[in-house]
């Protein structure tokens, strides 16, 4: 049995989460409705992060907790249910498939399981998924993906890049928009001394939105100084 307690192991968000509060609200209350929740979108647009104060907020929600699984560094599909064991502190048996251990383990959980990185690895992960589903009554799963893992119940939330002004929106106007104020925060950090004013707001208004708006301020940060 997956211990109990409330364990989790969520990675510490190293930076401050901006916007998205009605993505979040939703996202919560689809997993009180359903079992299978995956997050798609492109790379570099805010699913794990999403995700991660979802599962965060979640967490006392479920008896035995929250677990964090990384899929993105795996390359073999029978490396998933070692991922997840190694997590969950399940042991290998050598005359036993260890999904099926699995399976059995989490038969009388109440947890939140949070696979991120699926779409390498969709079909084993579907069948590993289907598999725990129909195991366990008490097993919510979150995903994130580029593709859908096309499962029977599950929800599919669409992630894009966090609202940017558009062109007609100048000046300091422009904090108003999520995308600006995540930008400004990580700016703050690269460079304490940034601040919004009439003379850089135009040239973050245009590194936040169209046409730059598909890469968002969440895949700039760190990788290019503020603009003066």
């Amino acid at each position: 049995m997956v211990p109990a307690g409330g364990v989790n192991n969520l990675p510490v968000p190293l930076t401050t989460f901006v916007g998205r509060q009605r993505e979040v609200a939703e996202i919560c209350a689809r997993l009180e409705r359903t079992r299978l929740v995956t997050l798609t979108g492109a790379g570099g647009v805010g699913k794990s992060r999403l995700t991660l104060e979802v599962a965060t907020r979640t967490a006392a929600h479920r008896r035995d907790g929250v677990r964090f699984v990384e899929l993105a560094g795996l390359t073999e599909p029978q490396l998933v249910a070692n991922a997840v064991a190694a997590v969950l502190d399940v042991p290998e048996h050598p005359e036993r498939a260890l999904p099926d251990i699995l399976a059995e383990q989490l038969r009388e959980a109440d947890l939140l399981l949070f696979l991120d990185g699926c779409e390498h690895l969709l079909k084993p992960m579907a069948q590993l998924v289907h598999m725990w589903l129909t195991a366990s009554r008490g097993l919510r799963i979150l995903t994130t993906s580029r593709e859908r893992l096309g499962i029977r119940g599950e929800i599919l939330w669409p992630v894009t890049g966090l609202a940017a002004p558009p062109e007609h929106v100048e000046g300091i106007e422009v904090e108003g928009f999520e995308a600006v104020r995540a930008f400004l925060e990580r700016a703050a950090a690269v460079d304490p001394g940034f601040r919004l004013t009439a003379s850089t707001a135009t040239a973050v208004g245009a590194r936040t939105g169209p046409p730059s708006a598909a890469g968002t301020a969440e895949r700039q940060y760190g990788w290019s100084s503020p603009p003066r």
